[in-house]
Order: C-alpha cells, then sequence, then structure tokens
C-alpha cells in the first residue's frame, strides 16, 4: 500500500504535529504514537513506545512518505525522546552525512519555532520567522562538517538545555542584527558564532552546570570562566572566520572593559558581538532551561539595566527593548 503524503490531511488536522521519518531514529523507544497519512485520515503506525524497527522506517522511505504525524498531546514525550537520542544520531558515522545534518537542521528549527511561538511578539514572529530559519539553515550548512558536527554532538550530550540556548541566542541575535541591515556575511558568521558561543561548556561536569545554574538563579554575575578560550581552542581547526571566532572569544567582555577573558573595553568588541553578548545574557535570565533564572521579560531588562550597568552597549539595549516591545523599527 502506497501511503499518500502530497499534502497534509485537513481531518482532524490541528490535533497532530508533522515530523520527517527521519527524525524517527531507528531502534529507540519513544513516548508517543507515530501516524502515516492514508487517504486523508491519520493511521497508526508505531505505537507509543514501539520502536521504530529498520524494516518500518526503510518502508516509509520506499513509499515516499514525506511526513509522519504525532498528537500534540504527547508533544512533550517527542521532546524528550529528541533530546535523549539527538547526540547519538549525529554522532553515528553509518548514517550519511546529509541524513545527519538534516536531523540536526530539523531539531534546531523545532527549537527556533517553540522559541518565537514562547518568547517573541506576535508581529515579530510573522515578519521574522523565515528569515530567521534561512540563517539557521545557513549556518548549519557551514558547521555540518565531520569535525563541527562531533563537537555539536559533544555539546548537546553534555547539556541539551546548553543547545537549545544557543539556538535561542542564534535568534536573538539575528532578531536584534537585522534592524541594523548589516552585510549578509556578517550576519551569518554573527549566527554561526551564537550558534558556537559556549562551545568551551561541552568540557564541563555536572557540578559546573549546577553551580553556574544556581549563580544565575541568584543573579550573580561576577564568575569569571575559561570557557570563551576553552572555545576558541576547540574551534581552532575548524575553517571558521575572526568574526565567528569573536564570538566565542569575547561574549562575556564588557563594554566598560570588566568583562573576561581578556578585559577588553568597547572600542575593541565587535558589533555583532555586542549584540550576542546582550541577548545571551536575556535568554539566559528568561528561560527555564539549562538553568536560566526563568524571569519575566520585563524583569530580565530591569536585572540587565541595573545589576548589569556598564556591561552593554547602551543604544544596543534600547533598540533590544523596542524590538520585544513589537516596535516596527525595520
Amino acid at each position: 500500500m502506497a501511503f499518500s503524503t502530497s499534502h497534509k490531511p485537513s481531518d482532524r488536522g490541528t490535533d497532530f504535529f508533522p515530523v520527517s521519518p527521519l527524525m524517527i531514529f531507528p531502534e529507540a523507544q519513544g513516548n508517543f504514537e507515530v501516524y502515516v497519512a492514508i487517504k486523508g485520515q491519520y493511521v497508526l503506525y508505531c505505537k507509543q513506545n514501539e520502536r521504530l524497527n529498520p524494516e518500518k522506517r526503510r518502508k516509509l522511505h520506499e513509499d515516499g512518505v514525506d511526513f509522519v504525524y504525532i498528537l500534540k498531546t504527547q508533544r512533550h514525550g517527542y521532546d524528550a525522546y529528541i533530546q535523549a537520542n539527538l547526540a547519538q544520531t549525529l554522532r553515528n558515522e553509518e548514517l550519511p552525512l546529509k541524513e545527519r545534518a538534516f536531523v540536526l537542521y530539523s531539531a534546531s528549527i523545532n527549537t527556533v519555532e517553540e522559541f518565537f511561538e514562547a518568547g517573541l511578539p506576535p508581529s515579530l514572529k510573522r515578519r521574522k520567522l523565515r528569515d530567521v530559519i534561512s540563517l539557521v539553515k545557513e549556518s548549519l550548512d557551514f558547521l555540518t562538517i565531520p569535525q563541527a558536527l562531533s563537537k555539536l554532538a559533544t555539546l548537546i550530550s553534555c547539556n541539551y538545555g546548553l543547545y537549545a540556548h544557543s539556538v535561542n541566542t542564534l535568534t536573538l541575535t539575528a532578531a536584534v542584527l537585522q534592524t541594523y541591515n548589516p552585510a549578509h556575511k556578517t550576519l551569518r558568521n554573527a549566527c554561526i558564532g551564537a550558534l558556537l558561543h559556549d562551545i568551551g561548556k561541552m568540557s564541563w561536569t555536572r557540578n559546573q552546570f549546577d553551580r553556574d545554574a544556581a549563580r544565575i538563579k541568584a543573579l550573580e554575575f561576577e564568575a569569571p570562566d575559561p570557557h570563551p578560550s576553552v572555545g576558541a581552542a576547540y574551534c581552532a581547526a575548524l575553517p571558521i572566520s575572526r568574526e565567528i571566532l569573536a564570538c566565542i572569544l569575547l561574549h562575556h567582555e564588557r563594554v566598560d572593559g570588566k568583562g573576561y577573558p581578556g578585559g577588553v573595553n568597547g572600542e575593541e568588541i565587535p558589533f555583532h558581538v555586542k549584540a550576542l553578548s546582550l541577548v545571551n545574557m536575556y535568554d539566559r535570565l528568561t528561560s527555564k532551561e539549562q538553568g536560566g533564572a526563568a524571569l519575566a521579560p520585563f524583569d530580565a531588562l530591569k536585572t540587565i539595566k541595573s545589576s548589569l550597568s556598564g556591561a552593554f552597549d547602551p543604544e544596543l539595549f534600547k533598540r533590544f527593548v523596542m524590538i520585544l516591545a513589537d516596535a516596527r523599527i525595520t
């Protein structure tokens, strides 16, 4: 029987969300059901906690299935499944590099869409989502060489929330910089740098992550750490530009020169890094993931302005507030 996937079925369509069959990993159990679309109807293909064995997966490919469907009520189980299996899939050299790259792309786009839905103003969602998804694709296209994919897999296995934070930071960096109409190459490099900015944390222990989370929740910010320098060293063998490397090395520098690792002052910090640095702190303060402080947006901005006075470019801060307030400045 050939499955019909020429269009998404309308029957009960609001109850399901589509995913690529590549995002259902072989031999991994998932706490959700998998459906296929046949003649406008959703048909159960894989039961909850049933492994999608290679034969079933191959059947989807042979029948040209572009999407399988999961109940929205089981979204939490699917998200947990991705977090548990993504790093292992990226490391699986038996899978073609193109397939692993697609898996990374799909997981990242899912994170971007969830972040847009939960964390950004409605009109910004409509205007910018497509642009940001395009930038995510460009960034991941650049990074899906074996060496870079391996490092991203290590980062994800170390702390999935850290990777989600990196994607959120990419999203916000793009949203801010696009209002200044930078050269596309600079914008792309800033996005790649945002995705890699915390790569130096992949050597952290669980205790280090726990201490960092406690520090952020307590709104304690004076704790220099070598991860920017470590991250720059990790990426030394990758074909990355100075603009990307600056994001990794300088994202904890402050415009008043009191940051780390080098105490670089504002004039020496590239503009795109200043933007990344600001939104990096904002996401840490507002996020519930990766040990974030889970502050409301207003409280996070208030904290940045009061407790971190002198850390960030004041013009960028004003622009960022306008973006979050849904001001049409582009």
